[in-house]
């Protein structure tokens, strides 16, 4: 999750080992808790425990295991501030990876302010390194100020990475990073309405899921793209993302997610019949998808159809999608859920008229 410093200095920093102690100290974590023992200030064992122990904290988070965690990254913290603290002694002036875990530590422990004071101290630092940028945001964000945090994310995620190109993509770690610092950066911007702003990340995002030769991230990326085009109201954008993220072969998942955006982008205005009749096949393979259990899969369908004119059969298909939406199928989706029924009869109400003309009788 974070970096761990490494370099020809380590046997200067930590005490000497032996051929005989280097393989008894397989075990990492070992290694550093023992030359702490040694060289209790040391800057780069402390450092590095430090990471390894974020690391653990943040898997235990994402298992629930809150209590757990909180000790992981109340240690991390303290070795952390061990490690400035000799640093600021005199120790490599670019030196900013115990600042970071110290922020990150800081933020897991629910005290962001403190963690962007930290996170400060290293950007003085470094001031072009990504990961940085990234940790700030995630703070900000914390704190509720969600304007500086996109920006920050945004940033951290079109920074380039400070480390050699080959090392990068050798290195599964540190793209999975850099992904989810795009995926941060593109997911607050969605949920603070700043899609467009998006964009550019999402189109580097494309680029480099088409240089490693990665399929599924290529079509799941050009969904994103293509959603965020519809959101804006450029249907004819949303239109040409999503057609190529659905190219075949596709994956099954992801076209049961994109399909109902791409028919509604399809259905857009002005009308089209040829538009109208891709929207009809792909609603109609969401019909059947869904074992025709799903409300929404025969919405789109009726609306299709009564794009095509075909009235009598669009009402036919509204019919069947009020049917389940009042009485859903045992064991389908809405189910259990009250509150998604009562989203589905909304979106019925609301496309009525769309479906069945203007004669429509509310219900």
């Amino acid at each position: 999750l974070l970096a761990r410093t490494v370099g020809a200095g380590l046997l200067a920093v930590c005490v000497p080992l032996s051929a005989v102690q280097t393989t008894a100290y397989r075990d990492e974590e070992t290694l550093w808790r023992r030359t702490l023992a040694v060289v209790p200030d040391a800057w780069m064992p402390a450092s590095n425990l430090s990471a390894m122990l974020l690391e653990r904290a943040a898997r235990s988070a994402d298992a629930g295991l809150i209590d757990a965690a909180r000790s992981a990254a109340t240690e991390a913290e303290a070795l952390a501030s061990t490690a400035i603290a000799e640093l600021e002694r005199g120790g490599p002036a670019d030196e900013f990876a115990a600042w970071l875990h110290r922020a990150e530590a800081l933020r897991l422990l629910g005290r962001p302010a403190e963690a962007i004071e930290a996170i400060d101290a290293a950007i003085a630092r470094a001031p072009d390194q990504p990961e940085l940028a990234w940790s700030r945001g995630r703070s900000l964000e914390a704190l509720g100020r969600a304007t500086e945090a996109t920006d920050a994310l945004l940033a951290a995620a079109a920074m380039p990475e400070r480390i050699r190109a080959d090392t990068v993509r050798g290195d599964p770690g540190l793209v999975a990073r850099r992904s989810a610092r795009q995926a941060d950066a593109v997911r607050l911007a969605l949920a603070t309405g700043r899609g467009t702003d998006a964009i550019p990340v999402l189109e580097l995002m494309l680029r480099e899921a088409e240089a490693r030769g990665d399929r599924r991230r290529r079509a799941e990326t050009l969904a994103q793209i293509g959603a965020v085009h519809a959101t804006s109201g450029d249907a004819a954008r949303a239109r040409e993302a999503f057609a190529d993220a659905l190219a075949p072969p596709a994956d099954p998942r992801l076209m049961v997610r994109v399909l109902p955006m791409f028919v509604d982008v399809l259905l857009a205005p002005p009308p089209d019949a040829g538009r109208a009749d891709d929207a009809l096949t792909a609603a109609t393979w969401l019909v059947g998808a869904s074992g025709r259990s799903d409300p929404m899969a025969h919405l789109l369908r009726a609306r299709a159809l009564a794009a095509l004119g075909r009235s009598d059969d669009a009402q036919a298909a509204f019919a069947e999608a009020e049917r389940l939406a009042r009485s859903p199928m045992p064991g389908s989706p809405i189910a259990a859920d009250a509150a998604l029924r009562e989203r589905i009869e909304l979106e019925l109400e609301r496309r009525r008229v769309e479906v069945l003309g203007s004669n429509a009788a509310p219900r």
